[in-house]
């Protein structure tokens, strides 16, 4: 069979490329655009000028989602014969129809896009796998996220299907894709290596609106706790970047300022955005287009620093209601906003049915702490320690400050409670074969040392900082088997003598760390 479909292939002549597409492939992607603006009206190639000049108006913020869907399916209602133009169409309308949550259409684009896929000029092999990792997205599956962006490097790096002079570009797109799926999934390891490798490969974007990786940096500073460096990074960035970017810093801007306790700060900024909002119940997928989920994500988290649990259901109950029409996307957030009210107002039964529907097999790891406090809360301290050393494992000793950032807004756990699903957590680390805590790498405190006395329990905390380099109170009170306010004493005189040194992630002492200072 697949013999006589290659027959076929050779046998029909392949149709003749339009122009606009020989521009956009030849890598002259303003003259591309130009031929599609002078396309005429009344002209059969001119819904598909329509829709190419849609779909870069979308990506730099100068078109709606909705504008762009629309203009995809006037296009595509009489497919146009070139290959690589629909293929190009068929692309961009699955990213749309994902926007609005029509998976079902979506799905069959992607079978189209399949259908056509080795006839495609070798600069848009990546159309499937992209589409696939666009999907997956939707579906809420970190794996086959992975598995569709490891296809598309199998086309570039081991198929060899890519022109050489836009394999960078290839690689750039891959990685950014990548890097959005670690912070959704709170992988802050992968985040990490692929915003250093989106900045390196950032050279060959096409536009640059596109693959930003100022913004994605500074997520990943927001997602591993360094709050203020965020901030700052994100003050500092160049005006035409904001500018280009403006929903999406001004989101980041909103939530460091709630992280950080500034809230009146952040107040002004998601007013700022609330007056760009669109009136209606939906999201915005472009950079600048601002929508009531937006506002209202941020308005549940700004209600969660201020204790007001109430706003919290409200700010729910927006994204809720966005998710039946919406990116699927959406339900996450909301869902995160109900389990945290939930375990904070002691209504348990809520947040485990929300938590069995979204991840029945407790496996995503943006959900491990919330599993953990809520075992807590239900009495069951071992399942508690047992998704907390999974947390930890992913992200100890580089990243610190996510734990806290996680537990920023436990309002039911006490600092005893915190500390003891600590040492619990790290126990069964240490007594794990395969963890990076077990006793040849880090030791039980017990064997630290026979230090006695106030001297020797902060030789013994030194000795700890030399061994896991950033340690938070929690994890001092966890490690040292001491009272949270000695560990809270011991700290304070090691800062002083300038042997540590407090990293500010908030106000709160709780979502601060320390580091050694020599």
């Amino acid at each position: 069979m697949a013999r006589r479909r290659k027959q076929v292939g050779r046998d029909t002549p392949r149709p003749e490329r339009s122009p606009i597409m020989a521009a956009w492939l030849s890598g002259d992607i303003p003259g591309a655009l130009a031929l599609a603006r002078a396309v005429p009206t009344g002209d059969p190639a001119h819904p598909a000028a329509l829709a190419l000049l849609a779909g870069v108006g979308f990506d730099d913020g100068e078109c709606t989602l909705e504008d762009a869907l629309r203009a995809h399916e006037r296009a595509l209602a009489d497919p146009p014969a070139d290959p690589d133009l629909r293929a190009s169409l068929l692309r961009n309308l699955a990213h749309f129809l994902i926007g609005v949550n029509r998976l079902a259409d979506a799905r069959r684009v992607l079978r189209e896009l399949e259908a056509i896929d080795p006839e495609l000029h070798p600069r848009l092999r990546l159309a499937v796998p992209a589409t696939q990792w666009r999907l997956a997205r939707a579906d809420d599956s970190y794996p086959e996220e992975l598995a569709a962006v490891e296809r598309g490097f199998a086309v570039v790096d081991r198929d060899r299907l890519i022109p050489p002079e836009r394999v960078g570009l290839a690689r750039l797109t891959l990685h950014w894709q990548r890097l959005q799926s670690a912070l959704a999934n709170h992988d802050v390891r992968t985040a990490e290596r692929d915003v250093a490798a989106v900045r390196q490969f950032h050279e060959h974007s096409l536009s640059a609106a596109w693959w930003s990786w100022e913004l994605p940096e500074v997520a990943v500073l927001e997602l591993s706790g360094r709050f203020e460096e965020g901030l700052a990074q994100l003050r500092a960035l160049p005006a035409d970047v904001r500018r280009r970017r403006r929903k999406e810093a001004d989101v980041l801007e909103a939530i460091l300022l709630i992280r950080l306790g500034q809230l009146s700060t952040a107040d002004a900024v998601i007013d700022r955005l609330a007056e760009d909002a669109e009136p209606r119940a939906g999201s915005s997928q472009g950079s600048t287009e601002v929508a009531e989920v937006d506002v209202a994500a941020l308005r549940g988290l700004r209600a969660m620093a201020a204790r007001e649990l109430d706003r919290v259901w409200d700010a729910a109950e927006v994204l809720s209601r966005a998710t039946r029409f919406d990116h699927p996307l959406w339900g996450a957030r909301a869902n995160e906003l109900l389990i945290e009210a939930g375990l904070a107002t002691g209504r348990a039964p809520l947040a485990r049915r929300i938590l069995e529907r979204d991840d029945p097999d407790r496996s995503k790891a943006r959900y491990r702490i919330l599993w953990a406090r809520l075992c807590w809360q239900e009495g069951d301290r071992a399942g508690a320690a047992g998704a907390f050393a999974r947390a930890l494992a992913a992200v100890l000793p580089d990243y610190p400050g996510y734990v806290a950032r996680q537990l920023q807004f436990a309002l039911e756990l006490s600092a005893y409670d915190a500390a003891r699903l600590w040492a619990m957590a790290l126990e069964q680390l240490r007594t794990a074969a395969t963890s990076p805590f077990a006793p040849a790498a880090a030791p039980a405190p017990s064997g630290i040392g026979a230090d006695r006395g106030t001297v020797g329990r902060r030789r013994r905390l030194l000795r700890l900082f030399d061994e896991y380099r950033r340690l938070t109170r929690a994890q001092v009170v966890a490690l040292m088997g001491c009272a949270p306010a000695t560990a809270t004493r011991d700290l304070g005189v090691l800062e002083a003598e300038g042997e540590i040194r407090r990293v500010n992630t908030s106000a709160h002492l709780r979502t601060s760390y320390f580091v050694r200072d020599k």
